[in-house]
């Protein structure tokens, strides 16, 4: 459930300006949710595809940076 979250930028954001993103512990569970790629897991998914790309993204520090700002959550958003 928390992976689909991840598909939603107003989430992202609230994350970030949580400062979740600066706790190391919550980057390796980043990581450790990479699993999700697996064919297994990803077909649990209802949004597989922006999941995954905000899975990938999050590796980013400098996304991880943008993303604290609600303007670069709303672009996301529209697109």
């Amino acid at each position: 459930q928390f992976v689909q979250c991840l598909a939603n930028p107003l989430y992202l954001n609230y994350l970030a300006q949580s400062q979740y993103f600066e706790n190391p512990a919550f980057i390796a569970y980043l990581e450790y949710l990479e699993y999700f790629r697996q064919p297994e897991y990803t077909k649990l998914l209802t949004y597989p595809s922006y999941s995954l790309n905000a899975l990938s993204l999050l590796k980013q520090p400098a996304f991880r940076n943008d993303i604290m700002n609600p303007h670069t959550a709303k672009i996301m958003v529209d697109d």
